[in-house]
């Protein structure tokens, strides 16, 4: 079976036992036909075995409902397992067709990228993430004239508007770091490990940041209104996880976020030019006023 199809294999089964119908065997069984050629009693059951346990998605069987379900409180990030499987799917749906590329290009239209330089490390920076090695590299900062030398330990690879970046703790500074991978260079994955510092969580800390900067600020709750055209596009692609709904009529599109209003959210923000006002908190509103007068400024 190829990787492909047991990708689309556990993509199909998600997505019918999330349903909230409570499919049978036999009915996992049949929407699995397409892509399981040689199907036993067993074939369904060691599906659901492997996403429980490499993957950590409990599907279990209700005895009264006589059907299966994903138990959400014995599940972890169910959200971005799904949109890892989507990524994988489309990353094959390219690879099929590669053989045919002159003739897709034809037919498919990319975005055009300045930004793919040090994509060539993320393997490596990856197994140093993986394996708590310690890394040495130069980096140079968009502020900075010449490259400077880093020890890093790094906890996490994050992506963010097509760039790749590696989160880590430089040694004998306390906290975290960001850096692009675009501007490392002279990598190196040194055999030293580093044991992970429990008071230092990258993930726990982006929870409810959008983009790149947080900092000691907390999270709160940012109230958005839009036009009734935009929030068509702001319904379909939320601009956070915490994103709540709390108005959607005719003349009014508003929206409750639960963030850190940080520099990326302004910015988002000012992207929506007269489609949005901010209405909560105060300081941010008035921040964002601020903001815009300025700009108003450069064409005085």
């Amino acid at each position: 079976m190829s990787t492909q199809a047991t990708i689309k294999t556990y993509s199909v089964i998600i997505e019918k036992v999330n349903s909230g119908r409570y499919p049978t065997k036999k009915e996992l069984t049949e929407a699995i036909d397409e892509y399981v050629m040689a199907k036993s009693d067993r074939t369904i059951s060691r599906y659901l075995d492997a996403l429980r346990d490499d993957f950590g998605i409990a599907i279990e069987y209700d005895t009264y409902k006589k059907g299966y379900f994903i138990n959400q409180e014995e599940t972890n990030d169910l959200d971005k397992f799904i949109n890892f499987l989507e990524i994988l799917m489309s990353v094959n749906v390219i690879a099929d067709n590669l053989k045919d590329w002159k003739n897709i290009i034809n037919y498919v239209s990319f975005e055009s990228r300045g930004n793919l330089k040090g994509l060539e490390n993320l393997s490596f920076l990856l197994d140093a993430v993986k394996n708590n090695k310690v890394i040495s590299f130069n980096h140079q900062s968009f502020e900075a004239d010449k490259a400077k030398n880093y020890i890093l330990n790094p906890y996490l690879l994050k992506e963010y508007q097509g760039r790749w970046y590696v989160i880590g703790a430089i040694k004998g500074k306390k906290g975290t770091t960001t850096f692009g991978i675009d501007r490392i260079s002279e990598l190196k994955v040194m055999d030293e490990t580093f044991k992970r510092d429990s008071k230092i969580d990258p993930i726990k800390n982006f929870e409810h940041v959008i983009g790149l900067h947080y900092s000691d600020s907390d999270a709160e709750a940012v109230i958005l209104s839009f036009t009734p055209h935009q929030g068509k596009y702001i319904r379909t692609l939320p601009l956070h996880t915490s994103q709540e709904i709390l108005k959607d009529d005719a003349e009014e599109f508003r929206i409750r976020l639960f963030v850190v209003a940080n520099f990326e959210l302004r910015q988002k923000i000012l992207m929506f030019g007269a489609s949005v006002e901010v209405i909560e908190p105060i300081w941010f509103r008035e921040e964002v006023m601020e903001e815009l007068g300025n700009s108003m400024k450069r064409y005085l």
